[in-house]
């Protein structure tokens, strides 16, 4: 019965995925269906094996600085209708939510002994490059609106989407941090923030309280975030923000071992860093209520 079920999914994901449009089962394990279509995927399996490889632990401790470009590579190589389908599958039982959340193998890349101050960490990402640029396309992207039915300033579910799964392999690497709701957020507290705790709290909840971000993920499956004329995700338009550092590198990871690789997490070593950056992550409604971290 269970090779049954696994096949029955499987062939609604690789159908779905043919025709543009992820999966969107009512019941069983979804999350398993995708890593199993992913498995049917050479460039899936192959950065997936590579991620989980490099985020394992060696005893006590993961090398997590390898464990972020693994999961960089990933996101950044595998077409978003297969990686987003790991990450975003619908679920409604506990198994399916638990292995949605250890998708990005959190042990390593996510969770620490203890969790440092949002406001530090915030800092910490602005002070690299690519950090701080992947922050700006998820603030930009994933801008929560009122009067948007969506949800989203720029109402493009796509978009948010994919500069989600940006931060993944970053200092602000986000996950559910449950297995009972959609709510994310990057591995940090807003307890001892002393006269600095609503600003904490105010760029805290631009994830856990993100109503763009949560009707994007609710929307996947459906097909509410597909481009227009069911375009794949990975071809989506973002609305322009500053440019990663992949994006304007005309070399690839592959052409350079792993110690040159992890070289590009140091802000010295990549191309100087656009001088509108700062002003991008202090936009929005952002800017009247976080003074301090602009």
């Amino acid at each position: 019965q269970t090779f049954i079920f696994i096949n029955k999914f499987m062939l609604r994901w690789q159908t779905a995925q043919k025709s543009g449009r992820p999966a969107n089962p009512r019941s069983g394990n979804a999350c398993m269906a995708a890593a199993m279509a992913c498995n049917m995927e050479e460039a899936c399996t192959k950065y997936k094996t590579e991620y989980v490889q490099a985020c394992a632990h060696r005893g006590d401790s993961c090398n997590r600085r390898r464990c972020h470009s693994a999961l960089r590579r990933f996101f950044d190589r595998v077409p978003a209708n297969s990686s987003h389908g790991m990450l975003f599958c619908p679920c409604h039982e506990y198994a399916c939510t638990e292995r949605k959340r250890k998708t990005i193998v959190p042990s390593c890349s996510y969770a620490d002994r203890e969790q440092i101050n949002c406001l530090s960490l915030h800092r910490s990402c602005k002070s690299n490059f690519m950090c701080r640029s992947r922050l700006a396309d998820f603030f930009t992207n994933c801008r929560a609106s009122s009067h948007s039915h969506k949800g989203c300033f720029h109402e493009n579910y796509a978009a948010c989407l994919i500069a989600y799964t940006g931060l993944v392999g970053t200092t602000m690497t986000p996950n559910y941090i449950d297995t009972s709701s959609l709510t994310v957020a990057p591995w940090c507290t807003c307890n001892n923030s002393g006269n600095q705790r609503d600003d904490c709290d105010s760029f805290l909840q631009l994830f856990t309280q993100n109503i763009c971000l949560r009707n994007a993920m609710q929307a996947f499956g459906n097909g509410s975030e597909l481009g227009k004329g069911g375009s794949r995700l990975s071809t989506v338009a973002m609305v322009p923000t500053t440019l990663r550092v992949d994006d304007r590198l005309e070399f690839s990871y592959e052409d350079f071992p792993e110690s040159r690789e992890e070289m590009l997490d140091s802000e010295e070593n990549v191309i100087p860093p656009l001088h509108n950056v700062s002003k991008i992550l202090c936009t929005f409604e952002v800017q009247s209520q976080m003074k301090t971290l602009c």
